[in-house]
């Protein structure tokens, strides 16, 4: 059996475990330009790496609103703490605007 290591991706880790984040993993596809996200060793999702991406908010938004260790998540996605709260609060019901506000792009539409 023979294995061809070339068409396998590399993975760089950017956020591990601890003991306020016992389960989610995160790692950086660079050839790819994606994401991908660990609940324990099950891929969960996989979004664009884009920090203007919708999807790429609403993850942050998440890891943020799920107690991860806010100094690791500004390392891993280089992100303000107030930046990852507003992303946090922007896929709320009662504040989606944010979200809309935060995602319009500002060509004055």
């Amino acid at each position: 059996m023979s294995t061809n290591l070339s068409i396998a991706t590399p993975l760089q880790q950017i956020l591990g475990t601890d003991k306020k984040n016992p389960v989610f993993s995160v790692f950086r596809d660079a050839r790819h330009e994606v994401v991908h996200v660990y609940y324990g060793a099950e891929l969960l999702e996989t979004v664009a790496d884009d920090r203007e991406h919708t999807a790429y908010k609403l993850l942050v938004g998440r890891l943020y609103n799920a107690g991860v260790n806010r100094e690791a998540l500004r390392r891993a996605f280089n992100a303000d703490p107030k930046t990852m709260r507003i992303w946090d609060c922007s896929y709320s019901a009662d504040t989606c605007c944010v979200l809309v506000n935060t995602a319009r792009p500002r060509d004055g539409f």
